[in-house]
């Protein structure tokens, strides 16, 4: 809180807490942003020939298995444009509203996963003809839209919504997302302390020295 705004208003505050409010930790493999890297990668790989089709069977594999475990633990995908669409947390609120708030458990349970499509940084592969009239291939990199898997669950520490993202198409970026006062709010749930929570604030608290413990574990 601003110092200004505590003094002004000082007599009509119970407590103030400081915690993380939205965090996305971002995972990437730095090498296989570079085309060097991802030749190298696939030469590891035992593919000679570089095409667009030997990195297309890299997608489908990770998408073989992310259906196929989906499958076995009964997690329902959803392709998020036929859901309505929509950004500035639109996934976050239909998750929220379609399977966390109606969710009682307290461990760790997947809830579902959105797929989308959106813009990333990725590469392709060119055939080009040298000056001797010889074929080879070429990789560059380039910007074009990716499928993005958003798996949603409740973690036992982090509370819930959080997700995980994964890009299917190289260089694979990932993305964990998960709401610090979520985190909080299980804390406090596990020592029966009673809240009031308006949107992603703690507005009431019987126990603010609970409060405040719960922002530093």
């Amino acid at each position: 809180m601003n110092n200004s705004f505590v003094q002004q208003f000082s007599p009509n505050i119970k407590f103030k807490y400081n915690c993380f409010d939205r965090v996305i930790l971002r995972g990437y493999i730095r090498w296989l942003f570079f085309p060097a890297g991802v030749v190298k990668f696939l030469r590891a790989m035992g593919f000679k020939k570089l095409s667009n089709g030997v990195m297309r069977l890299l997608t489908d594999q990770l998408n073989a298995h992310i259906q196929k475990v989906a499958q076995a633990m009964g997690i329902l995908i959803h392709w998020w444009p036929s859901m309505g669409g929509g950004t500035d947390g639109a996934k976050q609120k239909f998750v929220q509203e379609r399977y966390a708030q109606l969710d009682t458990g307290k461990g760790d349970r997947p809830y579902c996963i959105l797929t989308d499509k959106e813009p990333v940084r990725t590469f392709a592969c060119r055939e080009l003809t040298s000056k001797d009239n010889k074929k080879y291939e070429r990789l560059y990199d380039c910007r074009k839209p990716v499928k993005q898997y958003y798996i949603y669950f409740h973690d036992r520490l982090l509370g819930g919504p959080c997700y995980l993202k994964i890009s299917s198409y190289l260089p694979f970026e990932c993305e964990f997302y998960f709401n610090g006062h979520n985190a909080i709010q299980v804390q406090l749930d596990k020592q029966g302390v009673h809240y009031r929570r308006h949107d992603n604030a703690f507005v009431d608290v019987d126990n603010p020295e609970a409060l405040k413990r719960a922002t530093v574990q």
